[in-house]
């Protein structure tokens, strides 16, 4: 029976640790496609876990889940008082916009700003992984 319960944490290690190796994403420029059509370039940043369009201006762009346009990115409060990146309901366009048409309320994003986000999401993903462990 002890043999089996080595074999089964071992197992269970190796699929944990194996889902904890996050991949940086490709480091060079790509085109995105709106859903009308039009496109832009812009560079994915981030990994699997927490990830990010950033343009050739440095600003952040993310997808707008509920129509699927890619729009520029801002900080906001989640309940919990969690700063994340959410869209701004500005989107991009095809010839790009640059920080001096974007409207006021859409500060720049520091890159220390995703650092914290991406370390509040690595750390979630570690402790969903630890419940996942055989406890002894």
């Amino acid at each position: 029976m002890n043999i089996y319960r080595k074999i089964f944490s071992t197992v269970a290690i190796f699929i944990v640790t194996k889902g904890l190796l996050a991949v940086p994403a490709a480091p060079h420029l790509m085109i995105f496609k709106q859903p009308d059509g039009s496109k832009f370039q812009g560079f994915l940043k981030g990994d699997e876990y927490f990830s990010w369009i950033q343009t050739g201006d440095k600003e952040v762009v993310i997808k707008n889940q509920t129509n699927g346009f890619y729009e520029f990115g801002m900080l906001a409060q989640d309940s919990e008082g969690r700063t994340q990146l959410q869209p701004s309901g500005v989107r991009i366009v095809e010839r790009g916009i640059s920080r001096r048409y974007l409207p006021i309320y859409l500060e720049p994003i520091k890159r220390s700003d995703l650092g914290k986000i991406w370390e509040r999401k690595k750390q979630k993903r570690l402790e969903e992984r630890k419940l996942l462990l055989p406890k002894e």
